[in-house]
């Protein structure tokens, strides 16, 4: 199957999907920018390492937009 460039129908049905099985969320794009200030995920604590950044995700500790 060859997806054409993003579709919000995929976005959608990628969040309906992971809603319904419970799996944690994530979301990013591939720019190679140095705009690209003040973006990406927030947490209530300081992570230690990679592994704890993805205990936090998984247990759903990062900050949600609003």
């Amino acid at each position: 199957m060859r997806l054409e460039p993003p579709c919000p129908e995929y976005d959608k049905r990628a969040r309906g999907y992971a809603g319904k099985y419970r799996f944690p969320m994530t979301a990013g794009l591939d720019r190679h920018s140095t705009k690209m200030l003040y973006r990406g995920m927030a947490f209530a604590r300081r992570l230690k390492d990679i592994r704890d950044f993805k205990g936090a995700v998984t247990a759903g500790e990062a900050a949600q937009d609003e």
